[in-house]
């Protein structure tokens, strides 16, 4: 199918012709795991038609903020909310920000911020429980911790930010 368009169905006699791009993807050198027995050197030569490097995230911090505006736009009418603009601070902690999870992280936080986050503006201290590794004075990972334990104010406000939560989804 890679090399001629056609192939026969199993069991059939008829050769049938087919029109298909393959477009696959690595963040592994190709030609060394040939080198080292991993990777099919034929198989290589069919898929490498046209290669394109697109280098990761941290490595084109141009394109961040562009990109995040994005996907909170796309979010903002899926779930059918105003998408929170960035301020200064945000901005230059997405920028700093080494997104170890590439460009599926930078999708994930921007979805948080349309679905969590309320206002108009989102400030750096308003992101940092979104990013993992960047934590906030006396912050967690902006996860809810789950029922349990003596009830005090700090848990009913909790409480209702669940339910909330659960509302929303």
């Amino acid at each position: 199918v890679l090399q001629k368009g056609e192939f026969e169905r199993v069991g059939s006699s008829e050769t049938l012709k087919v029109d298909v791009r393959v477009i696959a993807a690595t963040n592994r050198d190709l030609k060394a795991e040939i080198g080292s027995g991993h990777f099919r050197e034929d198989l290589y030569y069919r898929l490498s038609t046209v290669i394109l490097h697109v280098p990761p995230l941290r490595d084109r911090r141009e394109d961040i903020l562009p990109i995040f505006e994005h996907f909170q736009y796309r979010f903002g009418q899926r779930y059918n909310s105003s998408a929170p603009t960035l301020d200064i601070s945000a901005k230059e902690l997405l920028l700093r920000y080494r997104w170890p999870g590439n460009i599926r992280e930078l999708r994930n936080v921007a979805e948080q911020t349309v679905v969590l986050l309320r206002g108009s503006s989102i400030s750096a201290e308003d992101l940092r429980p979104y990013l993992r590794g960047v934590s906030s004075p006396g912050g967690g990972l902006g996860l809810i911790p789950a029922g349990g334990g003596a009830s005090t104010s700090e848990d009913s406000a909790t409480g209702a930010r669940e339910r909330e939560l659960i509302y929303r989804a």
